[in-house]
């Protein structure tokens, strides 16, 4: 039984190393659609873009936000799994395994 609480410690420290680099790219991709919205802004308000740019920028930005919804739903999982180690962690622990 040593080895099942083992096996948890070392899956608990990929996920949260996992967890860790899916936050990081929550976080380029939330700080590019802010970016991105700012072009928006802009371009609307000075009219410097034509319409196939605005398109092509439209589509990548539609693009990140799935990308985004992903992640999160990703994210939710992982927090899930660690939970679940960390309970695991536990009860290996009060029995002495």
């Amino acid at each position: 039984m040593a080895n099942a609480r083992n096996h948890y410690e070392v899956w608990l420290k990929t996920i949260e190393a996992e967890q860790l680099d899916l936050m990081g790219e929550i976080l380029e991709i939330e700080l590019f659609l802010y970016d991105v919205e700012k072009v928006f802004r802009q371009a609307k308000q000075l009219d410097a873009m034509e319409e196939p740019e605005l398109r092509a920028l439209s589509t990548s930005y539609d693009h990140l936000r799935n990308r985004l919804k992903y992640n999160l739903l990703v994210l939710e999982d992982k927090d899930l799994d660690i939970e679940h180690c960390k309970f695991m962690i536990r009860w290996h622990k009060d029995r002495g395994l």
